[in-house]
Formats: C-alpha cells, structure tokens, sequence
C-alpha cells in the first residue's frame, strides 16, 4: 500500500516535497484474535417474555386504553385539511383522532393532510407545545383554538 506523507520542509530551499512511502499491509484478521483482559465467569441471561408478541403492555401508562386516550396503531384517514388551516406551514392536532394524530402542513407534495403523524400510545399532539405529551396533559378540544 502506498501512502502519502504530510509536507517535509526543506530548510535550504523552503520548498515543500512529498514522495511516497510504503506502508506494509494491515492484518484486520488480528481483530478475531483479540482477548479481553477481563476473565469470563457467567453467562448474562436474559428472561423471555411472557406475553405473545402481538400484545401491547399498557400496564405502565396510566388510564384506560381507549377510554381515556385514543388507541390508533396508524393514522386513521379523517376530513383534516390543510386548506382550512390559518398558516402554513406549521403544525396541527386533528381532533377527529383525539388529537393522537396531527398533521404538517407545507407545500402539498404530501397530499392534502400534509405529512400524517401518529404521537405513541398514551400521548396526545399537544397544539400548545408543538409535540407529543402525556394525554393527561393535553386539552384537545382547545386545539382548534390554538392554530392561530
């Protein structure tokens, strides 16, 4: 392998030279040979879950699933447009979702909801903050109210 070395400065003539210098090839196989200092003493296991895998543990956020805050796995299609919004771009819950959805509004290549976005189980689009936030945060019926 050839590699360029930096500038050397030749003092009696102040001109910058560079040649080339050979570098003898890296073994990465040494990687596989590699020993950690530390000695191994027991295998780390890690318990199985329970549950199948098709089920959401709600158990942590507080409230009733479905009673207390919405429970959309993708965004559901509603009336929300774009058109009917005061400024754009910018940012919108949409109340036919409980405000688990909302919407970006810009230029109209993403159609005439914008760019769709679903906020995760248990969280609310806040239109006062611009973000996701625990559904016991966030009013949504004042959302509407809050896009001027």
């Amino acid at each position: 392998m050839i590699v360029t070395e930096k500038c050397k400065f030749d003092y009696d003539c102040f001109v910058c030279l560079q040649h080339p210098i050979v570098v003898q090839d890296y073994n990465y196989n040494g990687y596989y040979d590699f020993q950690p200092t530390a000695k191994f003493e027991k295998p780390i296991v890690v318990k199985a879950i329970d549950k199948p895998k098709n089920q959401q543990d709600f158990s942590k956020i507080p409230g009733i699933p479905g009673v207390d805050y919405p429970l959309y796995h993708t965004v559901p299609p509603t009336t929300f447009s774009c058109a009917y919004v005061p400024f754009v771009p910018g940012m919108y819950a949409n109340v036919e979702t409980g405000c688990q959805a909302y919407h970006i509004c810009h230029d109209g290549r993403e159609g005439h909801q914008g760019a769709s976005f679903l906020c995760t189980n248990g969280t609310l689009f806040n239109q006062r903050d611009f973000g996701c936030d625990w559904w016991y945060n966030v009013n949504c019926a004042e959302a509407p109210a809050l896009y001027k």
